[in-house]
């Protein structure tokens, strides 16, 4: 036959009654870190939707500036000026 079920003491129950709490509590921050993450990701997708727009627009105007300087209408009478060593590093700063 099967043993009766023994009595849980005070101590067991309390100890239970903690471990439940710790799991609660850890469910609870797991949530809260897919919550931010999300909103992470989303902050950043739109960041790279932007960007993509932007490239887009970077390309059309170097075409349209290539188009019309091999039509000879655009002259560029000095070379564009290239960032120094020291600006490119701080720009990446």
């Amino acid at each position: 036959m099967s043993e009766p079920a023994r009595a849980h003491g005070p101590f067991e129950r309390h100890l239970q009654t903690l471990v439940g709490f710790v799991l609660c509590g850890l469910i609870g921050w797991v949530g809260v870190s897919v919550a931010d993450g999300r909103e992470a990701v989303a902050r950043v997708e739109e960041r790279v939707s932007y960007l993509a727009e932007t490239v887009r627009d970077l390309k059309q105007e170097i075409r349209a500036a290539t188009r019309m300087e091999r039509l000879g209408r655009l002259d560029f009478p000095t070379p564009i000026p290239q960032p120094t060593e020291e600006e490119r590093h701080d720009r990446d700063t």
